[in-house]
C-alpha cells in the first residue's frame, strides 16, 4: 500500500477519535461547567484577558491573575476532569481492547492494532501505549497536582502539558519517517498499526 496514504488513514483516524470522544467528555461534563461559579470565573478570567490586550496590566500581573483563575476553574471542574479521565480509558484502552484493535476511527480508516510480537493483542501492553499515547497518564497527574495545590499545579501541570506535547510531535515524526511507521507509543507497548486495505488487495 502506498506509504503516504497509510499516514493519511492513521492520522485521520486520530482526528475522528478525538472529535469523538471530545465530543461525548463534552456532553458527559456539561452538568458541570454550567454553574454560575463556574461562569463567573470564565467571565473573570476573559477580563484578564482583555486587561492584558488593552495594556492595563503587565506580562506578570497577567501570568499571575491568569494562572489563579486557571486553578480555581480546574477546581470548579474537577468532577468533569475525572470522568473524561474515565471515558478516555474505557474507549481508547477497554473499548479498543474488545474491537480487536479498533477505534472506530480506525475502523472507519480500516486500520487496526497488532500486537509486534504476539497473535493477539495484550491488554498491558495496549494500557502501556495509551497511557502516553491519548494524554490520560498526562491528565491523571495534572488532576493529582489540582488536589497537591496552586503552586505545585501551576508548575506541575505547565511542564505536564509541555512533555505531552513533545512527546505527540516525536510520535507524529516517528510515524511519518520510521520504515515501519511505529511511534514512540508503539515501540512502549510493543503494537504496530497495519492497514486492512492492503490485506484485501
Amino acid at each position: 500500500m502506498n506509504r503516504n496514504a497509510y499516514l493519511v488513514e492513521r492520522f485521520s483516524a486520530y482526528i475522528i477519535d478525538i472529535i469523538l470522544i471530545s465530543f461525548v467528555s463534552g456532553l458527559l461534563s456539561l452538568p458541570f461547567t454550567s454553574s454560575k461559579n463556574y461562569e463567573k470565573l470564565s467571565k473573570e478570567a476573559n477580563t484578564i484577558a482583555e486587561n492584558y490586550q488593552k495594556g492595563k496590566i503587565d506580562a506578570i500581573t497577567y501570568l499571575n491573575q491568569y494562572m489563579d483563575i486557571n486553578y480555581d476553574l480546574s477546581r470548579e471542574t474537577g468532577v468533569s476532569s475525572i470522568l473524561s479521565i474515565i471515558v478516555y480509558v474505557l474507549y481508547f484502552i477497554v473499548f479498543q481492547y474488545y474491537n480487536n484493535g479498533q477505534t472506530l476511527g480506525k475502523r472507519v480508516m480500516k486500520i487496526k492494532m497488532k500486537s509486534k510480537d504476539k497473535d493477539t493483542l495484550d491488554m498491558n501492553n495496549l494500557v502501556l501505549r495509551e497511557l502516553f499515547n491519548n494524554s490520560i497518564l498526562s491528565s491523571i497527574l495534572i488532576s493529582v497536582f489540582l488536589l497537591i495545590g496552586k503552586d505545585v499545579y501551576g508548575v506541575g501541570s505547565t511542564i505536564t502539558s509541555c512533555v505531552q506535547f513533545i512527546y505527540i510531535m516525536i510520535c507524529a515524526l516517528m510515524i511519518s519517517f520510521r520504515k515501519d511507521s511505529r511511534s514512540l507509543s508503539d515501540l512502549i507497548g510493543k503494537t504496530k498499526v497495519i492497514s486492512l486495505r492492503s490485506e484485501e488487495e
